[in-house]
């Protein structure tokens, strides 16, 4: 494998936080009960068209059947591929027993990137199989279609006898629904990005930038999860470079904010009064203002990373 460190320009927005995605929707079609056998996987293709990520909490299996009384178990995973290369991406698993027509949640917190594909799964197995085991599916009048909220468009349906990834074309697409939040990448970042280059980086990125007043700026690097993995602060120019150093192979997102932004947004959240008992430095407590507040942060790396902490703390 290339040790290469992808940075993602992607357009990065707010999806409602108490969204649900059900994918067996936005278009006619027809459900019905099949039979589905223990160790198989059955799945669906999706592209996020919303111009936004979206952050997966947890997957639902609907319509499912698991024996007929008993010790009937089954175990019931979530899985998302990467469709082109497919590596496993993410995975949950819960076992459930004797489920009649019932609904299966497996968490599995994932960042859906905007614009990307993805295989999405359930597997079914068990310690101890029962007599039957089906589940209700949906036929669509034709591939693909775009589900009710036009977040995702479904491209193709998949089955396969084990638990990898299916790749056997199906018909039938899963009553499965999304359940989805926000996350620190849904605040947009206040400066326009020209470029990063090189993209895909084995050792250092230029990321270029507006800067044109020298205003100080802090860039936040963030996993798929939507986890703040590096912070830069104290940026001048209108470019940085970004070594790769402790950072896996993997992509990551950049988000640039400006200080005043940031003091702008803990003013706002916690106000002036509890911001400087939070913080207790004199220009959060003692006329307390923005430019002032700028000027001694400016000067004082160990205020500054507080307030950066603190930020990333009501943002995550």
């Amino acid at each position: 494998m290339k040790n290469f460190l992808y940075l993602i320009l992607v357009l990065i927005g707010r999806f409602d936080a108490s969204a649900q995605i059900n994918l067996a929707s936005g278009t006619t079609g027809t459900t019905t009960g099949v039979a589905q056998s223990f160790n198989e996987t059955r799945g669906v293709d999706v592209t996020v068209v919303a111009h936004a990520d979206i952050s997966l909490i947890s997957m639902t299996l609907n319509g499912f059947f698991c024996g007929q009384g008993g010790t009937a178990t089954a175990y019931v995973g979530a899985r998302i591929y990467d469709i082109n290369t497919a590596q496993l991406l993410a995975s949950g698993m819960d076992t459930v027993s004797n489920v009649y027509g019932g609904s299966v949640t497996v968490q599995i917190p994932f960042v859906l990137l905007a614009n990307a594909s993805y295989r999405l799964c359930f597997f079914c197995g068990g310690p101890n199989p029962p007599t039957t085991n089906a589940a209700t599916e949906f036929i669509p009048q034709a591939f693909p279609y775009f589900e009710s909220t036009n977040s995702l468009q479904i491209s193709h349906a998949y089955a396969y006898p084990a638990d990898t990834m299916p790749s056997n074309y199906n018909i039938m697409v899963p009553l499965i629904t999304l359940h989805t939040k926000t996350t620190e990448l849904d605040e947009l970042s206040d400066i326009a990005i020209n470029s990063a280059f090189p993209n895909p980086s084995k050792d250092v990125s230029t990321l270029r930038f507006e800067n044109k007043s020298n205003q100080a700026l802090t860039l936040f690097i963030l996993d798929t999860k939507g986890k703040i993995v590096r912070t830069m602060s104290n940026i001048f120019t209108d470019n940085v470079a970004i070594e790769r150093k402790e950072l896996a192979n993997g992509i990551y997102f950049y988000k640039l904010k400006s200080e005043e932004s940031i003091v702008s947004h803990l003013v706002e959240h916690f106000g002036w009064e509890e911001l400087g008992n939070i913080i207790p430095i004199n220009c959060f407590r003692s006329n307390p203002g923005i430019k002032s507040s700028l000027t001694f942060l400016r000067k004082t790396p160990w205020a500054r990373k507080k307030v950066e902490e603190l930020y990333i703390e009501i943002v995550s």
